[in-house]
């Protein structure tokens, strides 16, 4: 169901329109009835969600999309979110999370979940951010042959203490990581930045999910578009219609400067279109959840 009347985190704040601009320029965009409109169209779920995030190359946006939605989701729901490194390569997730925080890998949680008894117990495993979301973060310096056994436990173990997982995966559906996510994953985003090798490269890793038979997740997912600048020559509306005749829904997230930097990511250093961006995006994922 739609979540109630609440007050929004300060980092979520857009400026209003002032009256004189809305007068005379019809066109300007109200930030403000644009916000929330799509935080109240943000749905609860009764079970746990899983949401696998991929992307189609490196520098898609996906860990920056999984930062973004899982923050939405935490600061609106006020509810236990957590993003999950799966990405088998070199995952970035740890460094969307501001810095001076120190965190032990997720791999040394294999074996041990069982000996947990309380959310304080597996503070020390956590990084968070200002708007509740916290994370869980990969080591290269691992046995990536135990990846399978190590995501499954952790997958399982999560849903006793958070209602949404929000897995940052690498480009390929195959790893035995991507297949642990994808035998558990209710919800599917898919990432391509506004560039065609990006795209092309999408469409790979969609016509992998179909080869192992993830067709029904995949016509359910939510597509993202990310880095639209207005001066690109690039055919942002094919991209997107492409996209729409294989999934449920196509979000746009604009270009903005402080996404562009590739730093730790601050909710409230973004430009009022791309917040409003990202609280679509999250009202359009929670639709599906039941």
């Amino acid at each position: 169901m739609s979540q109630p009347e609440i007050e929004l985190p300060d980092a979520l704040d857009v400026p209003r329109r002032g009256w004189l601009r809305g007068l005379f320029d019809r066109g300007a965009p109200d930030f403000v009835a644009q916000m929330h409109a799509a935080v109240a169209a943000i749905r609860s779920s009764r079970r746990p969600e899983y949401i696998a995030v991929f992307g189609g190359k490196g520098g898609a946006g996906k860990t920056t999309t999984t930062t973004g939605l899982g923050s939405v989701l935490a600061g609106v729901m006020r509810d236990r979110v957590v993003a999950l490194d799966s990405n088998p390569d070199k995952g970035t997730l740890r460094l969307k999370f501001p810095a001076g925080q120190s965190a032990r890998p997720l791999h040394l949680l294999a074996g041990r979940t069982g000996q947990l008894r309380s959310y304080s117990d597996l503070r020390p495993f956590l990084l968070s951010n200002g708007l509740g979301l916290d994370a869980l973060t990969s080591s290269r310096h691992r046995d990536q042959a135990a990846d399978g056994v190590v995501y499954a436990e952790i997958l399982d173990f999560l849903t006793a203490d958070y209602r949404m997982v929000v897995a940052d995966c690498g480009t390929s559906a195959t790893s035995d990581t991507a297949r642990e996510v994808l035998s558990r994953a209710t919800q599917l985003v898919v990432v391509t930045p506004a560039q065609i090798d990006g795209f092309y490269a999408l469409l790979e890793t969609l016509d992998e999910l179909v080869d192992m038979r993830h067709r029904d997740l995949l016509g359910d997912a939510v597509a993202v578009i990310n880095g639209i600048h207005e001066s690109s020559s690039v055919d942002v509306d094919k991209i997107h219609a492409d996209l729409k005749r294989r999934v449920r829904a196509v979000r746009r997230i604009p270009h903005d400067p402080h996404l562009a930097a590739g730093a730790a990511f601050d909710f409230a250093e973004l430009q009022p279109a791309t917040k409003v961006a990202y609280v679509e995006l999250a009202a359009t994922v929670t639709a599906r959840f039941r």
